[in-house]
C-alpha cells in the first residue's frame, strides 16, 4: 500500500530540503576556504539539484493521486500497521544505538554498526528500519544530553521515514537522511544547538578522500556482487572500520576516517538501478569525501549528517549521468 501523493510528496520535500541546505553550506564553506575546489563542488550541488528535478518529474508522471482513494479497506488496514512497526522499529533502533554508544563506551560508528547487523540477523523484515534508527542513535552525547532528546530525534525520524517509504528509493543514505531530518529538528524543538568541528587539511583530507572511494566501492562489491544486501554490507564495514581504523592510523586520524568511511558506505547501499557499476559509486564516494570536508563545521552531532552525505552525493552522481537520457518511465 503506497501512502496518499500529499504525504509522499511531504516526504519528499522533507528529504529534499535536508539535503540541499546541507550541500548548500558544504559548497559556500568551500568558496571560503578552498575556492579551487569550488568549481567541483559546484558541479556535485548542480547534478543534486538535476537529480531530485529528475525523479519528482518521474514520481509525477508514475503516481496517479487517485491510487489511495481506490484501495479496499482491508488494505488501508495493513497500511497503518505496517506504519506503525516501521515508526516502532526506527524508534527502538534509535534508543537502542545511543545506549550502546554511550553507555558501553563502544562509539557511534561501532554501535549503529552492531545495531543494524543484530536487526538484520534477528529481524530481517525490519532490518532497514532498525538501521535509519541507528542513525538517529549516533547523535553525540556532547549535543543531545539527555535521553530523552534522542527519543524525540526518534519519534520525528520514525514520522518521516513513514512519510517517505516510497519516494526517492535506491539512493544510498536514505535512511541517513530520514535520521538527519529528525536529528536536526528535535535540536531545534528541545532548543540545543548543534555542534562544529575543524575542517581537515593536508594529508588528512587525503586520506579522508581516499577511504571515501573505498568504502562506498566495498560496500556496493559486499551487497550487490557478492549478495549480503545493502543493510549488513554498509554495517559490516562500519564495524570494521570503526575497530580497524583507529588502531591503523592512530587515535586522533582514525576515529574520523572511521566515521568518513561509514558515511561513504551509504553511498555502496546504493541499487544498481541508480548507480549500476562500481565506477560511478567510486565517483559517488568521492563526492562523499569532498562533501564530507567542508561540511565538518555545521550542524555537526546530528545523527545522520553522514547519510545525508552519501544521500546528496548518490543522487549527484545518478543525476549527472541522467543528463546524457531521458527519465525512464
Amino acid at each position: 500500500m503506497k501512502a496518499s501523493t500529499a504525504l509522499r510528496w511531504t516526504g519528499y520535500l522533507i528529504l529534499s530540503a535536508t539535503t540541499i541546505v546541507l550541500f548548500v553550506l558544504s559548497f559556500v564553506e568551500t568558496v571560503m576556504i578552498a575556492p579551487v575546489l569550488s568549481v567541483a563542488k559546484a558541479v556535485v550541488l548542480f547534478g543534486l539539484v538535476i537529480g531530485l528535478y529528475r525523479e519528482m518529474q518521474h514520481d509525477r508522471s508514475a503516481l496517479p493521486a487517485s491510487e489511495v482513494a481506490t484501495a479496499a479497506q482491508p488494505g488501508r488496514r495493513a497500511a497503518v500497521t505496517g506504519a506503525v512497526t516501521d515508526f516502532t522499529m526506527v524508534f527502538g533502533g534509535a534508543a537502542l544505538t545511543f545506549l550502546v554508544s554511550v553507555e558501553f563506551a563502544l562509539g557511534a560508528v561501532v554501535a549503529s554498526g552492531l545495531i543494524g547487523l543484530v536487526g538484520a540477523a534477528l529481524l530481517k523484515k525490519h532490518a532497514v528500519a532498525i538501521f535509519c534508527g541507528s542513525f538517529v542513535g549516533m547523535s553525540s552525547p556532547n549535543v543531545f544530553a539527555l535521553f530523552g532528546w534522542v527519543l524525540v530525534a526518534g519519534a520525528i525520524a520514525g514520522l518521516v521515514f513513514v512519510l517517505s517509504r516510497d519516494v526517492l528509493n535506491g539512493f544510498g543514505g536514505k535512511l541517513g537522511t530520514i535520521a538527519f531530518a529528525g536529528a536536526v529538528s528535535a535540536s531545534f524543538v528541545v532548543g540545543c544547538g548543534l555542534g562544529s568541528v575543524a575542517i581537515p587539511t593536508g594529508t588528512d583530507a587525503l586520506w579522508i578522500v581516499a577511504y571515501s572511494v573505498i568504502a562506498a566501492v566495498v560496500t556496493y562489491a559486499l551487497s550487490v556482487h557478492l549478495g549480503n544486501g545493502p543493510v549488513v554490507a554498509s554495517a559490516l564495514v562500519g564495524v570494521v572500520a570503526g575497530l580497524l581504523l583507529p588502531v591503523v592510523h592512530g587515535p586522533d586520524l582514525g576515529p574520523i576516517l572511521a566515521v568518513v568511511a561509514f558515511c561513504a558506505s551509504f553511498a555502496g547501499m546504493s541499487s544498481p538501478s541508480r548507480l549500476p557499476n562500481l565506477a560511478l559509486v567510486g565517483v559517488a564516494g568521492l563526492f562523499s569525501g569532498l562533501v564530507f570536508l567542508y561540511a565538518c563545521p555545521h550542524l555537526d552531532g546530528a545523527g545522520g549528517k553522514l547519510g545525508t552525505i552519501a544521500f546528496g552525493s548518490t543522487i549527484a552522481v545518478w543525476g549527472l549521468i541522467g543528463l546524457r537520457r531521458p527519465v525512464a518511465s
